[in-house]
């Protein structure tokens, strides 16, 4: 029996509106460490398990609760016990489809989140050195992300290859130092 090429049930008309609808309107002129930064920022957020379909310009709320991501519509005042105990920060989807994430105020009070956030970090600059063209390495397709986070990766990559092209700077990112990254952990 063949393999199920549309495992979610998703019609080909609905994907093409979802793509569509998350396709950035127009490029936005950033430079490479402001396109690295949101390229992180994107795929922490894409990483998390979430189920329901993100519109843009709503904030949600990202969790790190036991060793998974997770991103909510629930704000962490509305849970009791660990759940709310478990809170990173918020994220907002930009309308270029890349994410913003502003940490919680006591993260470095979470040393389970703080070191999986180092390990995402650490991943994510090994996948940059890794890449001699940063344009080759955006995801178009990632066939095991569940639909939304497929769909958001598209248009993530369609972005951010338009504000690198913009920019002139198609095959280079500047990665956040190590510096930047404390300091957007401890001050967000």
């Amino acid at each position: 029996m063949p393999v199920n090429p549309n495992p979610q049930g998703k019609g080909t008309l609905s994907t093409l509106q979802d793509l569509q609808r998350y396709r950035p309107p127009h490029g936005v002129l950033k430079t490479p460490r402001q396109s690295a930064s949101d390229y992180f920022a994107s795929l922490l957020v894409l990483s998390s398990e979430f189920r329901f379909r993100p519109v843009p310009g709503q904030w949600y709320y990202l969790y790190f609760h036991e060793r998974r991501w997770q991103l909510s519509l629930i704000g962490p005042q509305e849970w009791a016990g660990s759940r709310a105990d478990s809170y990173v920060g918020r994220c907002l989807l930009r309308e270029d489809a890349t994410w913003e994430v502003n940490y919680a105020v006591d993260i470095d009070e979470k040393p389970s989140a703080v070191q999986a956030l180092g390990d995402v970090v650490t991943a994510f600059r090994e996948r940059l050195e890794e890449q001699a063209d940063v344009s080759a390495g955006l995801s178009r397709y990632e066939a095991g992300l569940p639909y939304f986070q497929r769909v958001l990766a598209t248009a993530l990559s369609a972005s951010l290859n338009e504000s690198l092209m913009l920019a002139g700077t198609l095959s280079t990112f500047a990665p956040p130092s190590s510096t930047e990254r404390s300091m957007t952990v401890a001050c967000s």
